[in-house]
């Protein structure tokens, strides 16, 4: 009784003593076993195992002393709950055998805490295993027959670890409707646990489930807990994604005019002034929207989304008829790094097109040589139209030997629909100087 309400020192005497007086071997095992357990409580792991091993060997066969020595030693040999001495050999947990004392708790006592020890244990070495069916069956197992919900207990803290990994797995294999069940039938579990992780990604598993409303609300509650800072940083623009996807536009613009003063000159502002932007063109801002684009490009955070960065900057810049401030941002993303040089060249191959159907000859021209730079693809179907359109150019300006040489370039890539265009541009061309040539003769 001294145990059970924490007198530990008090209690462990009195075992001592019962256990000289101790007639029988059911009574010699179980005061032994009480014992053992008085020193597993205070931490005291080795001995504990040592005793343990003695009830093992004083004990009746299935008796319950018998079954929890041989759940604490088989925790003890797993390390899942004992802290293990150095000079004991490790478990090998994918080794099914190890898994006989967890069940044969199972099998005799289904409730009480013995029973979720068991589960726990047999939780853990599903995990080592990668066994996500039998860690999820034994871990709703666990959740169901919990009935220590205090924030802080051991089994509450157990419940936490057990959903986040089971939400962490799922996550990762896109399975959102288990994290969903597990978050609404387990709801009581997770709205104390202390760990902002938890939420984070049943949050994410709503937004993959197109419950936007929910996950903004779940975003919104992990914050009341410690998140790593990486995790934290995504989380908000996590959030400002579903408000914009939820067309809640005033919370989007609360939330990101906060994110700007926080991430001002720092490695996170380029998000900030990329979803800044979509918020913007949400509000029909499109000159706005196109500053906050810019802005992200030139940052040169976030290289990772630079393609849509510059998709967003530059295809606006175009529609708005900006063609110099969209080879400006080309440029920039271009040198600054992170953008996919295929994408590049395409984005190129636009901006210079542009210009061309402005009749801007020379700036095309820049633009479609830019376009075929040695460190763009020399034979994809975009290279093959720039050396076609930059013969138009060329052409344009007057400078019709130079245009021919690109026409043929364009006639000898892959993409047949361009070479024969490139072939029609060259007949039309020996036309032109034939017709030229006569011209000459006749006037002479």
């Amino acid at each position: 009784a001294d145990i059970k309400v924490g007198k530990i020192a008090r209690g462990r005497q009195e075992l001592y003593h019962y256990l000289s007086l101790a007639q029988g071997i059911e009574k010699r095992s179980e005061v032994l076993a009480d014992l053992a357990d008085s020193y597993y409580l205070s931490g005291d792991y080795q001995v504990a195992a040592n005793l343990f091993e003695l009830v093992v060997k004083n004990s009746v066969p299935g008796g319950r002393e018998m079954l929890l020595a041989n759940l604490r030693l088989a925790q003890y040999r797993d390390g899942t709950t004992f802290k293990k001495s150095k000079w004991d050999k490790p478990q090998d947990l994918t080794d099914v055998n190890g898994d006989k004392p967890y069940l044969a708790v199972l099998d005799s006592h289904y409730r009480g805490a013995m029973s979720q020890e068991a589960r726990y244990g047999l939780f853990m070495r599903y995990k080592v295993r990668k066994d996500l069916t039998s860690a999820y069956d034994i871990g709703r197992s666990f959740l169901r027959n919990s009935t220590d919900h205090k924030v802080g207990s051991v089994e509450s803290k157990r419940a936490g670890d057990i959903l986040l990994y089971l939400s962490r797995e799922f996550l990762r294999e896109k399975k959102y409707q288990k994290i969903y069940d597990l978050y609404f039938v387990d709801y009581r579990h997770l709205q104390d646990f202390s760990d902002g992780r938890l939420l984070y990604l049943v949050g994410q598993a709503m937004e993959g489930l197109g419950l936007y409303d929910q996950a903004a609300v779940v975003y919104y509650r992990a914050l009341k807990w410690p998140l790593p800072e990486a995790d934290k940083t995504d989380l908000y623009f996590r959030r400002a994604h579903v408000y914009l996807l939820k067309k809640d536009y005033a919370a989007a613009d609360r939330l990101l005019t906060y994110l700007r003063k926080i991430y001002k000159d720092t490695s996170n502002i380029g998000e900030v002034l990329f979803y800044s932007g979509k918020l913007a063109e949400a509000n029909n801002d499109r000159k706005g929207a196109l500053d906050y684009y810019q802005q992200a490009v030139f940052s040169h955070t976030f290289l990772g989304k630079m393609n849509e960065y510059v998709s967003h900057a530059v295809g606006l810049a175009l529609k708005l008829g900006y063609n110099d401030r969209a080879y400006e941002i080309w440029q920039q993303a271009r040198h600054g790094g992170g953008l996919n040089q295929t994408d590049s060249q395409e984005w190129a191959l636009k901006i210079a097109n542009a210009f061309r159907n402005s009749r801007l000859w020379s700036k095309a021209v820049e633009v479609y040589k830019g376009c075929l730079a040695q460190e763009f693809p020399q034979k994809s179907r975009s290279a093959q139209f720039c050396n076609l359109y930059l013969g138009d150019s060329l052409l344009g300006l007057g400078n019709k030997s130079d245009g021919i040489v690109f026409y043929q370039k364009a006639e000898a890539g892959q993409d047949e629909t361009i070479k024969k265009m490139a072939s029609e541009r060259l007949r039309q061309a020996d036309i032109s100087t034939q017709v030229s040539e006569m011209k000459k003769v006749i006037g002479k």
